[in-house]
């Protein structure tokens, strides 16, 4: 069955006493007013039950004042429910109810998701009870609102109610003295007219004409009152002769939190200026019909004598109309206008006039209809050049009053969204030292948006604003994250260099980059990436963001062509001493003559310890260390957390790494991992370990006093507390002090170290070595290989051997040395 079918059915069932007061009616209109989709998902019993409690609802009514009431619906009490709350209104017939209502709630938050609004005929007995519901033209029109709203807190449906009753008293205040303000608008004019003797016959016309246009149905009345002008300049307001929304004594027409005792310097500047007319905005939203301020029309009133002796108020907003018809069909825009384009002198039929006239004819209205001959002249002046160089723009108009600063912002249409409108509202919310009171936007086929802000302020606490230095600010924040990175690019390279980056990067970046890194990680980003394109390999950049606490940082590594495989980089970064906590990979892509893409792996890290991450001293270290490992220069192990830990460079790591790999092969009982556990478990010994062995050998002598280096090492060596790292910390000091020469000073043909380290022993001086005990030997060490010589005398017979035992190979090597001394005892010393 369909609703309709539905509904006939229902309403055969009323009961007498429903039907004889005409209940149908009221339901069909009810049931007409919602829309056909809602209806399709609505249970027709509800829908019957909410038609029928509204009915029951009406049936009572003070004469001249709304019923209203605001429930949630029960089955019980109401006959039907509803998951929303719901609002029931009625009321005599009046424009702007159902606006007013709807603004209010949207005021406070409020979502509708039902409005149902049947306007019927009622006959009621002297008391307000319902007679019948009539129909149509017999009877008193009714408004009757059915409202769902999202589910509002019992507790607070008492003050929404009051909240709406309020404004329905508004509305009624508007309505019932709509025409007495006509005729006090018709009586001002006529008073204008006789008064105005001091005014040139044009300009008394052209207000006559502007006065006529509004009351043409271009300008809605809410409020009126008049003011007086004393001899001594004070100003005061006839409160009893209110209308409207002005018809009570305590509502202002200006500012509800400035008295007028407090504000007659305006007031009395627009009482003496030439000027017969002032339109300007209220402080005061409007609670009828639209949600704007209010406009006010300032008329004044002249004595016998042309002196002006005080001013008709009109509160109110311009119609629609208003703002659609052309402001060359306007009385008082037209001759603003024409002054505008006299002034600015140009050829009728040029380019430059047909573009004023443009301009003109777009113009915000309100700003047409408030700004002066003056302002308005700078400004579209102002907005025609900027056509023509199309860059960030901003015009100011502050308010008389005070009460708000007006501005017009134009930005490139392509740059124009949501975030940079918020930026530049702080900016001007900071400047003026007040807070946003609402904005429109305009994005047409022009290559500039213009924005319009209105700042509220506070009247005598508006700071003095310098204009050039806001825009430069608003373009500041206009400019896209490329432009940014292209005028840093600029600034760090030179202009020749920096544009050649420019070109090649500026739009490389993805988004994902954009939104977390500033332009200046950019430029610095740049510059690794053009060495890691010109060098290959890979470049590091270790940092410490602001926010980060101490032991925390993060790695940046850079690769052309391929990302970088997670195992195979995480490992070194652990070994290094640092837990990566998260990953995140850019892929830039420069312009089409490069050929790779360059991948930044974005790494969060932290000490795995928990210590300081000393980034500002160490971090050139570890970059260096990490990058050697990277090219298997160094290995990756647990000696390179001496990097961080102890702040070694990654060959010195190299010097301890060689010496435990000697110990290993001189049949130590303890594990590489152990020695490495007990070296980073006292860093500052490993430091005086590897100071020791610098000062030993350094052949210029730069690396301090070996004899000093050793002193305080044995002192620190005093303080260890664990035996076993004691001990071990002993066997790398003994093996430095059976050292005789090293190659670790030497360069190789290219100039940079040898890519192998070995360090020549006195076997007789190293503690538990196993017999027989060589005279000397050199053990030499490097990622890719390692080797030992020994040598039982200063003449000995010996060869290179390759060995499989990777675990032992000296002692095979001591085997081979000790057959060698026996066979060839005859023929040599030693073998």
């Amino acid at each position: 069955m369909d609703f309709a079918a539905f509904l006939d059915h229902r309403l055969t069932e009323l009961s007498p006493s429903f039907a004889d007061f005409g209940a149908e009616r009221l339901i069909r209109h009810y049931a007409s007013g919602i829309p056909v989709s809602d209806l399709a998902r609505s249970d027709p019993d509800l829908v019957f039950g909410a038609a029928l409690g509204l009915f029951t609802f009406i049936r009572e009514r003070k004469p001249n004042a709304p019923s209203l009431r605001v429930f949630d619906p029960d089955l019980d009490r109401h006959g039907w429910v509803s998951s929303h709350t719901v609002i029931e209104i009625v009321n005599d017939d009046m424009p702007f109810l159902v606006d007013s209502v709807a603004m209010e709630l949207s005021r406070r938050n409020v979502g509708i998701h039902l409005l149902v609004h049947p306007v019927i005929s009622v006959r009621r007995d002297k008391a307000g009870l319902l007679e019948e519901v009539a129909d149509n033209g017999g009877g008193a029109r009714e408004s009757v609102m059915h409202i769902e709203i999202d589910r509002q807190l019992p507790e607070t449906h008492d003050a929404l109610a009051q909240h709406l009753l309020e404004t329905l008293a508004e509305v009624r205040l508007a309505v019932d003295d709509w025409r007495p303000m006509l005729e006090r608008t018709a009586k001002a004019v006529a008073e204008f007219e006789k008064g105005t003797d001091t005014l040139a016959a044009e300009e008394k016309q052209e207000t006559l004409a502007f006065l006529t246009w509004l009351s043409d149905n271009h300008f809605t009345f809410l409020g009126y009152r008049w003011f007086d002008l004393g001899e001594d300049g004070s100003v005061t307001a006839d409160s009893d002769g209110g209308l409207g929304v002005l018809r009570h004594a305590d509502a202002h027409v200006f500012d509800d939190t400035v008295t007028l005792a407090a504000m007659p310097v305006e007031l009395r500047a627009f009482l003496k200026r030439p000027d017969p007319v002032l339109v300007t905005k209220s402080a005061r939203h409007s609670t009828v019909h639209r949600p704007v301020r209010m406009d006010i029309i300032g008329l004044k009133r002249f004595g016998p004598d042309g002196a002006v002796v005080g001013m008709h108020a009109f509160l109110g907003l311009f119609t629609s109309s208003a703002y659609t018809d052309r402001p060359a069909q306007i009385p008082m825009l037209r001759r603003k206008i024409d002054r505008v384009e006299e002034r600015a002198g140009f050829v009728p039929s040029g380019h430059a006039a047909k573009a004023l006239a443009n301009i003109l004819e777009t113009y915000p209205r309100d700003e047409l209809f408030q700004s002066s001959e003056e302002a308005l002249y700078d400004t579209s002046i102002g907005i025609l050049h900027l056509q023509e160089r199309q860059h960030v723009a901003v015009f100011v108009r502050k308010d008389e009053f005070e009460r708000f600063a007006s501005c017009l912002v134009f930005v490139p249409r392509d740059r124009y969204d949501t975030p940079l409108r918020l930026a530049i509202t702080a900016l001007l919310e900071e400047s003026f030292a007040g807070v946003l009171d609402t904005f429109y936007t305009q994005v047409a086929d022009q290559p500039l948006a213009r924005l319009h802000f209105i700042i509220r302020t506070t009247p005598g606490a508006v700071p003095v604003v310098d204009s050039l230095a806001l825009e430069n600010r608003i373009a500041e924040a206009a400019r896209t994250w490329a432009e940014h990175l292209q005028a840093s690019l600029i600034q760090a390279h030179g202009e020749a260099a920096g544009l050649a980056l420019a070109r090649r990067w500026t739009h490389a970046f993805p988004a994902s980059y954009r939104e977390r890194h500033s332009v200046l990680a950019a430029v610095s980003d740049v510059d690794r990436i053009e060495a890691v394109m010109a060098k290959g390999g890979i470049g590091l950049n270790l940092y410490r963001p602001v926010t980060a606490s101490a032991h925390q940082g993060r790695l940046k590594l850079y690769r052309a062509g391929t990302p970088v495989a997670l195992s195979g980089v995480l490992p070194m970064l652990e070994a290094m001493g640092l837990l990566v906590i998260a990953e995140l990979p850019h892929e830039i892509q420069p312009a089409a003559e490069a050929v790779d893409a360059v991948w930044i792996h974005d790494f969060e890290v932290e000490s795995a310890d928990g210590s300081t991450l000393d980034v500002a001293e160490r971090r050139e270290s570890f970059q260096d260390a990490l990058a050697a490992v990277w090219r298997g220069e160094a290995e990756s192990d647990g000696f390179n957390r001496l990097v961080l830990a102890a702040g070694l460079a990654w060959r010195e790591v190299m010097i301890l790494r060689a010496y435990a790999k000697y110990l290993r092969q001189a049949g130590s009982t303890y594990s590489q991992t152990y020695m490495e556990q007990a070296l980073c478990g006292n860093p500052a010994m490993a430091k005086s370990l590897v100071e020791l062995f610098l000062a030993s050998f350094d052949p210029r002598g730069g690396s301090g006093d070996a004899a000093l280096c050793e002193t305080r090492l044995l002192a620190g060596l005093e303080a260890v507390v664990s035996a076993d790292d004691d001990r071990i910390l002993r066997r790398f000091l003994n093996l430095i002090r059976s050292t005789l020469r090293t190659n670790f000073f030497q360069k190789a043909e290219g100039g940079g170290p040898k890519p192998y380290f070995s360090f020549k022993l006195d076997s007789r001086l190293v503690d538990d070595l196993p017999a027989p005990r060589p005279m000397v030997e050199v053990f030499v060490y490097s990622p890719r290989v390692e080797a030992i010589h020994l040598r039982g005398g200063k003449v000995a017979r010996g060869g290179i051997r390759w060995s499989d035992r990777r675990e032992d190979f000296r002692t095979e090597i001591l085997g081979l040395m000790k057959a060698q001394m026996v066979k060839n005892a005859v023929i040599v010393p030693v073998g």
